[in-house]
């Protein structure tokens, strides 16, 4: 956690996410079973911030230069974009191979497993099956909007309104504050 805020308030250079991303891999390592979807983006997240450290707005280090640092922050952004392009892709294909993704009771059966906010949500109600369709829809047409530079803004809002999606139905908040962190290397 001090890694993390020394990192953010931009006095570690890239030993502070070195180190926050030394713990974050041995909790994972450690434990695998209690890793959840977000925290295996976080690690990501943490391992680019090592290519480049980039520009914090609360720092206290002044005197950034752009002109050394263009390289490696393209770098590290190109990596984060090419790495949330492939995580949604992948994710979405992955949901296709069950059947629940299929006949549309996904939703349904999550809601009964995890309690969401939403509380459980029937098999056989429209809002469910609706739910059960747009999810990997949203995560495709992200996916499909943020690859090309004229619709970034509505892969983004895809991207925003996926993860709301998966706080509010499957309760990890997360997941998806790391899905609007990575979302984040799309803006320029």
């Amino acid at each position: 956690l001090l890694a993390s805020i020394v990192a953010v308030l931009g006095m570690g250079a890239r030993l502070a996410p070195l180190v926050a991303w030394l713990c974050m891999l041995t909790i994972q390592h450690r434990a695998p079973w209690l890793s959840m979807p977000g925290e295996i983006l976080l690690t990501a997240g943490l391992f680019y911030l090592l290519i480049d450290t980039g520009r914090t707005t609360w720092t206290v280090r002044p005197g950034f230069d752009d002109s050394t640092q263009r390289i490696s922050a393209n770098l590290a952004i190109r990596c984060g974009q090419i790495h949330l392009l492939m995580w949604l892709v992948f994710s979405a294909i992955s949901m296709f191979q069950y059947n629940v993704w299929w006949n549309g009771s996904a939703v349904s059966v999550l809601s009964q497993q995890i309690h969401g906010w939403l509380g459980e949500i029937s098999s056989d109600s429209h809002f469910g099956q609706f739910c059960t369709m747009a999810i990997p829809g949203l995560q495709l047409a992200g996916a499909f909007f943020l690859a090309r530079r004229s619709t970034i803004a509505l892969g983004l809002v895809c991207l925003a309104t996926f993860a709301t999606a998966v706080a509010l139905l499957a309760g990890d908040w997360l997941y998806s504050l790391a899905l609007i962190a990575m979302g984040t290397v799309f803006i320029s």
